[in-house]
């Protein structure tokens, strides 16, 4: 993300954060331009305790022909819930972590919260609130401003919760064809 040799999203400016998500906006869209790609994963690791080589911030982009495993599970979920109750399933989901004490950031764009049922130690969702936010290339203005201080409010908390830089791995999941009530999120 920058000439700077260590570093992560707490360390990097506002420019440079909200230049990242443009560029993430910009790469994502090429790729999911590309019929052949069913899945564009964006994300980060920082860290050699979940696997980063380097420790210069940086990130990377993954294009599949299919869909993992989880997203396939994750899109029918979207799917079955539609049918059965007729609303969003990602939509109820981010209200109700916003409604609940779990919500740990206050944004009008995103839902930042610990999740129900949290699969890792220090598990984060930051889920955007407006449905057809989908994809990256979905965001507004204000949402992508929104987006970056939200990504730098969460490292921020991982970094202060014991006086280092946490490892972490970090996910965009983009809405996969076909999946309407998906909601961006990370």
């Amino acid at each position: 993300y920058t000439d700077a040799r260590h570093g992560s999203l707490r360390t990097l400016t506002p420019q440079e954060l909200a230049r990242v998500v443009a560029i993430w906006r910009d790469r994502s869209a090429e790729l999911w331009s590309d019929e052949r790609h069913a899945f564009v994963m964006v994300f980060e690791n920082r860290g050699p305790e979940v696997g980063a080589t380097m420790a210069q911030p940086h990130g990377q982009i993954y294009a599949f022909d299919h869909l993992p495993p989880s997203i396939e599970r994750k899109a029918d979920s979207h799917r079955a819930h539609r049918e059965a109750s007729g609303g969003c399933l990602s939509c109820a989901v981010a209200g109700r972590d916003a409604a609940s004490d779990r919500e740990i950031i206050s944004s009008a764009h995103f839902s930042i919260s610990v999740p129900f049922a949290a699969r890792w130690p220090y598990e984060v969702h930051l889920r955007a609130r407006r449905h057809g936010l989908r994809r990256l290339t979905d965001l507004t203005g204000a949402e992508a401003t929104a987006l970056s201080r939200g990504l730098r409010e969460i490292v921020c908390a991982y970094d202060s919760l014991f006086g280092f830089d946490l490892p972490y791995m970090m996910v965009a999941q983009e809405a996969p064809a076909g999946c309407d009530d998906w909601h961006l999120a990370f």
